[in-house]
């Protein structure tokens, strides 16, 4: 499903088990999704847990999961639901508004390469028809490859994102997308009872790439030895900003931990969008440089 409409699902999921149905008769009762939505269906009805089950077949990301998994604990799946809703709608429109900016000098791009073939048919350019319309071909190809990779990219879940762009840790979108991630797990996994200690070792479960999983159990350990979080946080090479080293700290001395951190991440989110937007904006420049080179060929 795309995210729109797994925001939708999700919350009317939350809703039927608000009322007091159980997730297998809530399921069964929402309008059915293909061969999968029937899958989970039958998992819950052998007894198996709603963030597994929808993980299983696709419906959640790895991280959904998480917090789908610790709410049906805790007592509170409609919370969890709704949480991951809204995550899912977030994601729908920040892909939709990051497609909007690659639209535009695509389709210039792409009527780039259909003039220049036009005029070297016409023209007397001295080259077979054949080797022209393969020339062409190949542009379009390079264009929509490259394009589609962009995109893709988008769709990729946090935890998927984080594990392959590792060697990106220096950079402040991946900072940033480090703490949105690994603490706003966190932050669910303390409103649900979940220790620190507990909490970062469940989280490494959730990441591919071993360094970064390291990172995660030495804050775990850390944390099992006595030590603070913003101190553990210190004391490891996990990527996060300098600010939100700070504002933890603060945030441990004041007794408002919960409160403070919930503040942080609504503005990591913030910034990490304003980060990504502007990395974006340099895209179109990518394709109008395109467009130059394709305008050159047929002057030169």
């Amino acid at each position: 499903m795309k995210p729109s409409k797994d925001a939708n699902f999700l919350r009317e999921l939350a809703t039927l088990v608000e009322a007091g149905l159980p997730p297998a008769t809530a399921m069964q009762k929402l309008k059915s999704h293909g061969r999968n939505w029937i899958k989970v269906e039958a998992e819950l009805n052998k007894g198996s847990k709603l963030g597994r089950s929808l993980y299983k077949y696709g419906f959640i990301s790895r991280y959904e999961q998480e917090v789908v998994s610790i709410a049906e604990d805790a007592g509170r799946l409609p919370d969890g639901l709704r949480t991951i809703a809204e995550s899912s709608e977030k994601r729908a429109a920040r892909i939709r508004h990051l497609k909007s900016k690659l639209f535009y000098p695509f389709s210039i791009l792409m009527v780039a390469i259909g003039v220049n073939t036009l005029v070297l048919l016409i023209g007397q350019s001295g080259r077979s028809t054949l080797d022209i319309l393969i020339n062409a071909a190949l542009q379009f190809i390079v264009a929509f490859f490259i394009t589609r990779q962009l995109l893709k990219q988008l769709d990729k879940d946090a935890c998927t994102l984080l594990s392959q762009a590792w060697s990106m840790r220096s950079q402040t979108w991946y900072q940033l997308l480090t703490e949105t991630t690994v603490f706003g797990v966190l932050y669910w996994q303390q409103q649900s009872g979940i220790s620190f200690q507990e909490g970062f070792k469940r989280t490494a479960r959730l990441i591919d790439h071993k360094a970064f999983k390291k990172q995660l159990s030495l804050l775990s350990n850390k944390c099992a030895q006595g030590h603070s979080v913003s101190d553990s946080l210190n004391q490891s090479e996990l990527p996060v900003t300098d600010q939100f080293k700070q504002i933890l700290l603060t945030a441990e001395q004041s007794g408002n931990w919960s409160i403070a951190l919930s503040r942080q991440l609504s503005l990591s989110e913030e910034e990490l969008h304003r980060t990504v937007d502007v990395l974006f904006a340099w895209l179109p420049r990518i394709f109008y440089l395109f467009v130059v080179i394709i305008a050159a060929n047929v002057i030169l």
